[in-house]
């Protein structure tokens, strides 16, 4: 099955991905539906390792090995293959919050993120703005300001340099696409779209771990948690169209099978009923439900 999108020239066969700005890059998987080597037509390779975890072991290229080093599913540290220290991280309470690198030399680097967790700008420890990112949204880069060794950007994640593609944990994501380069581990069950990312809504949700799109914020409230139901509303004429009104009076945080985070939604209806809605990615603030009038 071909994709194919106008814009930036992107043509998919199955999971192997060809540029055609460039250079064609050939992708090649694992039996775990892992990346393991890209390779262009201009001759760039580049191979990848993982752990049993499944986190990215390492990424070896003409210029060498970078071998990565993990507390959970953040990486803490980069060696070269003599296992020399290259680079240090540091991290918030939250997923992908990366607030300052180090390097064995002294230097630090202080990120700066969004609502996405997007990397916005660096900073050295004199507060000194290094460099700024700007992104569409989708997290293809549109505007760099300064220069400085990262590879951390758009919501947080990896950004290889030589394919373009952000590594996403589960699966890589080309951003100038917005779509992953390979299929959605859990199959149709996950959706239609396969290689989807977010929902194809990358302002509302973030998939820190390539599997479901999260919520970036709660869902909105109403302003009435329990109205009037006799003002301003046709009572008969819904009843007898077969639905009934609901409004939102909570909502809570749930985790699927998946570890992905979804919402129950607790609605407080026109009859007085309460009703329960669980695992969703967003919470309606009105809700209408099937009606059976009770004689």
């Amino acid at each position: 099955m071909f994709h194919f999108r106008t814009l930036v020239n992107h043509l998919y066969f199955a999971d192997v991905s060809f540029v055609i700005e460039n250079s064609w890059w050939t992708y090649t998987w694992n039996a775990e539906n892992k990346l393991i080597r890209a390779a262009s037509s201009s001759g760039k390779v580049t191979n990848y390792g993982y752990y049993d975890d499944g986190n990215l072991a390492y990424r070896q290229d003409i210029n060498g090995k970078v071998v990565y080093i993990y507390d959970g599913i953040h990486c803490i540290a980069e060696y070269d293959e003599s296992n020399a220290l290259l680079k240090e991280y540091v991290y918030g309470p939250n997923v992908d919050e990366v607030l300052c690198a180090q390097t064995p030399a002294g230097g630090v680097a202080y990120y700066h993120q969004d609502a996405l967790q997007s990397v916005t700008a660096l900073t050295d420890g004199f507060a000194n703005k290094v460099v700024s990112y700007e992104y569409d949204v989708y997290g293809a880069l549109t505007k760099t300001v300064g220069t400085i060794d990262n590879q951390i950007l758009f919501t947080g994640r990896w950004l290889d340099s030589d394919t373009n593609l952000y590594y996403y944990r589960a699966r890589w994501y080309d951003s100038e696409a917005g779509r992953f380069v390979s299929r959605d581990p859990i199959g149709v069950m996950g959706g239609v779209n396969l290689y989807g990312y977010c929902l194809n809504n990358s302002i509302k949700f973030n998939d820190p771990k390539g599997l479901c799109g999260i919520p970036i914020l709660p869902p909105k409230m109403p302003d009435v948690v329990n109205p009037n139901w006799g003002e301003g509303i046709n009572n008969r004429n819904m009843h007898e169209s077969g639905y009934i009104m609901c409004y939102l009076a909570s909502s809570e945080i749930v985790f699927d099978e998946d570890a992905c985070m979804k919402f129950k939604c607790i609605y407080e209806c026109e009859d007085g009923s309460i009703v329960q809605i669980g695992h969703v990615s967003e919470c309606e603030a009105i809700h209408f439900l099937p009606y059976t009038p009770i004689d």
